[in-house]
C-alpha cells in the first residue's frame, strides 16, 4: 500500500488521520474494484466513499496506491 504525497498531507492535517489512514489501508487491502478486475492489468482510478472522504487509488499488481483524499462533495 503506498500513499502519494497529497494524501498523506490531507491525513496529516485531519486530527483523526492516522486512524483514518489505517481504515483506508484495511478496506483498500480487500481490492474493492468490481471482481472482474481482480488480477488483470488495470490502469484505471478508482474511489470508494469513505466516512467523508471520497478516496481514489489505482492498482497495479500487486500494489495500490491512494492518488488523492477529497472531502465528498467538492
Amino acid at each position: 500500500m503506498q500513499f502519494a504525497e497529497a494524501p498523506l498531507a490531507f491525513l496529516a492535517k485531519d486530527k483523526d488521520g492516522s486512524n483514518k489512514k489505517q481504515v483506508i489501508e484495511e478496506v483498500l487491502a480487500q481490492d474493492p474494484r468490481p471482481a472482474y478486475k481482480k488480477g488483470k492489468a488495470d490502469t484505471k482510478e478508482y474511489a470508494v466513499h469513505l466516512f467523508n472522504l471520497n478516496v481514489k487509488f489505482t492498482v497495479e499488481e500487486p500494489s495500490i496506491t491512494v492518488t488523492a483524499i477529497e472531502t465528498f462533495g467538492d
